[in-house]
């Protein structure tokens, strides 16, 4: 018998050499190198990574998201979507269904002006953060939040937690695009001055939202660097300092290292932008699934694509997770989908243990390369626009626009087309028409619905 299994534990070692050439042999016409691959304009994948790729100059260990003490119980916040309604007692009640099933923040976008102190009856902000994102009205929205929140704390005597989700240069391109006669300049000295005011209030006030910029039409790196050139422009206003706490939310799509490599990338930008400006505020990142990876025609495939983007980010270590539900793209999100957006987020932290692991990417000769790649490239385009005049000469000569509208349109062009592949719309598409029993968002005077 030894005969039969000795060869094999007696096998001598392969060098990279030998692999490449066994590997360059099956693939017969082709070679390694022909399976290279650009991604995102100008960054690109290998077939194999090696401890070669590796040339940190620095220590990155920041990029990994490590922490001294983990919550193992709650390694990221359960963030759920909110579905808006003119009715408090029914809002309060939606909010309510969420954190006792299994949430631990929300998000809202729209406070109704009568009876709103109604929203937050029975919530307890001091150990559950509710955020408030608006896009389409931020300033009223804001001001509304903000007095809701002080009026809370002056009733209950506890420090509420959460905050504001609303970047002004952001939203500002967003309107621009549409209105070439937006003011930009009227939104974000607004915002800048109501930060201001409530500084003393420990909450979030300050946010740069990368899914903005990657519903714009932003690449991989251009959203990373995007919202850090707005955190540079906030430097130059006074409106961050070392007391400030920030949030910095990242878009997650569904190629699964990348994500990984995303966020960990933005790390180590931040880290090197507070070196270089001598400051050290605290910041949170949240991954928010992209409004690309969320279609009408497949709400069922769309769970695939959201829990592979949930895990890519609770591997990267992310703070708070955002996850669309799957019909809403359709309408208001029906029990059974709001269930299984929240089970996303309590299947990975309470049974595949994900959160207990720090850094489970780590060490990946991949995952390492492709970070310090996107970082490099991020840092260039920041470089650039800093050399040129700043984020906001980017919004005033409106080239930078038109070309984030001509990628957005290349990608809806390249989905039609059939040249970037989904499951359920553009291939293996349902053929059978299923009726839909979801009610449709309510109409709200002055509110657009935002995915």
């Amino acid at each position: 018998m030894k005969n039969d299994y000795q060869k094999y534990l007696e096998t001598q070692s392969k060098n990279l050499d030998d692999w490449e050439n066994i590997a360059n042999q099956s693939l017969k016409e082709k070679t390694i190198d022909s399976l290279k691959k650009n991604f995102d304009g100008n960054l690109e994948k290998k077939i194999l990574y090696t401890e070669n790729d590796i040339t940190l100059e620095n220590n990155h260990a920041y990029a990994r998201g490590l922490k001294e003490e983990v919550n193992e119980h709650l390694p990221w916040h359960i963030c759920s979507m909110v579905d808006p309604s003119v009715d408090s007692k029914l809002y309060n009640s939606r909010i309510l269904n969420e954190l006792e099933r299994g949430a631990s923040s929300i998000e809202i976008n729209y406070i109704n002006d009568q009876e709103s102190e109604e929203i937050l009856k029975s919530i307890d902000l001091s150990i559950a953060p509710i955020f408030y994102r608006d896009i389409s009205n931020p300033l009223e929205g804001s001001s509304k939040f903000l007095n809701l929140i002080n009026n809370w704390e002056h009733k209950n005597k506890k420090t509420p937690l959460g905050g504001l989700e609303i970047d002004a240069i952001a939203i500002s391109f967003s309107k621009f695009r549409k209105d070439s006669g937006f003011n930009h300049a009227e939104l974000i000295n607004s915002l800048n001055k109501i930060i201001k005011e409530n500084k003393n209030q420990n909450i979030n006030l300050i946010n740069f939202d990368g899914t903005i910029w990657n519903s714009l039409g932003a690449s991989l790196n251009e959203e990373i660097a995007l919202m850090c050139l707005s955190f540079i422009e906030m430097l130059r206003s006074n409106v961050v300092d070392d007391k400030s706490l920030i949030n910095f939310t990242i878009s997650l799509d569904t190629d699964f290292f990348l994500n990984i490599a995303k966020i960990r990338s933005l790390r180590i930008i931040i880290n090197n932008l507070y070196e270089h400006f001598g400051i050290n505020p605290i910041f949170k990142i949240n991954g928010r699934t992209a409004d690309e990876i969320i279609f009408k025609e497949s709400p069922w495939v769309n769970q695939l694509r959201i829990t592979n983007a949930a895990l890519s980010a609770a591997i990267a270590n992310i703070d708070r997770l955002t996850c669309h539900h799957i019909t809403n793209p359709l309408g208001q999100a029906p029990e059974f989908v709001r269930r299984l957006a929240r089970n996303t987020h309590l299947i990975l932290q309470e049974e595949s243990n994900i959160g207990k692991i720090q850094d489970a990417a780590g060490g990946s000769y991949y995952i390492e390369s492709i970070t310090k790649m996107i970082a490099d490239k991020s840092f260039d385009f920041i470089k650039y626009v800093e050399r040129n005049g700043g984020i906001l000469c980017l919004l005033e000569n409106r080239e930078f626009i038109n070309k984030l509208t001509e990628n957005k349109t290349n990608k809806d062009k390249m989905l039609e087309e059939k040249n970037i592949k989904r499951i359920g719309v553009n291939l293996y598409p349902d053929k059978e028409i299923r009726e839909s029993n979801i009610k449709p968002y309510e109409k709200i005077k002055n509110y657009d619905k935002e995915i």
